[in-house]
């Protein structure tokens, strides 16, 4: 569950690998918005992205049917595909570039067959430094927005070991754990 900055904004989001997110319409009471986030879409280092949920059920006719079931019961919802998940951020030594070109075609391509407002960076393992990875994620993104031509497309960073540094250092601007400051934070991250 994610929940924004100001009090009154509630914002849902669960993670699902199948339908289950289909139930979920009319169960939410005082909520901003839901967002059910699609598990995941992997790749193997190239940049080509694909769905590891079970797309027999998942289908984008499932997807467009639940916007139209949440509409209808007045909950506000943006459909989301978490990328990464158990597989490990690698780019070969110099394929940084194809990387983007690959995972911007690929995921513009589901972002589009499955009616998905927004992507979830969720890597457990990052094989590459720091600057690598945010260059390739920032290039992705400018990327998808214009291939997508909207400002409404949304990325976020999924709370975890690989992102949890992101958010203390700009939600609390300090570490939770005074004995241990980000610069160690960043190291056992990116590192270890």
């Amino acid at each position: 569950m994610a929940e924004t900055c100001d009090s009154n904004n509630k914002v849902i989001r669960e993670y699902h690998h199948d339908a289950s997110f289909m139930s979920r319409c009319d169960i939410f009471t005082d909520v901003t918005e839901y967002q059910p986030c699609l598990a995941y879409a992997g790749e193997s280092g190239k940049g080509n992205f694909e769905p590891k949920w079970d797309t027999d059920n998942v289908t984008p006719h499932l997807i467009e049917q639940f916007k139209l079931n949440c509409a209808a019961s007045n909950l506000p919802v943006k459909v989301f595909v978490s990328i990464g998940g158990d597989d490990p951020f690698k780019v070969a030594a110099g394929g940084a570039d194809d990387w983007v070109l690959n995972a911007t075609t690929t995921l513009h391509h589901m972002i589009n067959e499955y009616h998905i407002d927004g992507i979830d960076v969720n890597y457990t393992t990052i094989l590459c430094n720091q600057k690598l990875f945010v260059n390739c994620f920032k290039d992705l993104i400018r990327g998808l927005r214009e291939a997508l031509c909207t400002t409404g497309f949304v990325a976020s960073l999924a709370p975890d070991a690989a992102t949890y540094v992101v958010f203390q250092c700009f939600v609390d601007f300090e570490p939770r754990d005074p004995n241990r400051p980000v610069k160690s934070l960043v190291q056992h991250t990116y590192q270890n």
